[in-house]
């Protein structure tokens, strides 16, 4: 019980200290593969729920940030490898091209 209470404030820590990054996601503005983005946000995004969960979701551009941040996180501790920041930049364009539309 103690165990997991540990665990918890320490994933509540180290949240907080991923969201104070979400600055450093930047949209791109140009260059951007429809095709890679696809493949990219299939990649790191679909391992723990599936696309239509995410793509059926309509959110602004800083909620996509601090949702990636969140996910980033847990991607971590999921699977002992950081989703890398151009990864989460080229997924956050994604998103805003793509999810919440029908």
């Amino acid at each position: 019980m103690v165990k997991n209470a540990v665990l918890i404030v320490i994933a509540g820590f180290a949240i907080s200290i991923s969201v104070s990054a979400v600055g450093s996601l930047t949209t791109p503005t140009s260059g951007y593969d429809a095709k890679k983005a696809e493949e990219t946000f299939t990649r790191y995004c679909t391992g723990c729920h599936n696309a239509e969960r995410s793509l059926r979701t309509l959110k602004g551009e800083a909620n996509w940030k601090y949702a990636i941040e969140r996910m980033a996180f847990q991607y971590k501790l999921l699977f002992g490898e950081p989703i890398p920041q151009q990864a989460q930049r080229v997924i956050l364009e994604y998103l805003i091209q793509n999810a919440g539309k029908e």
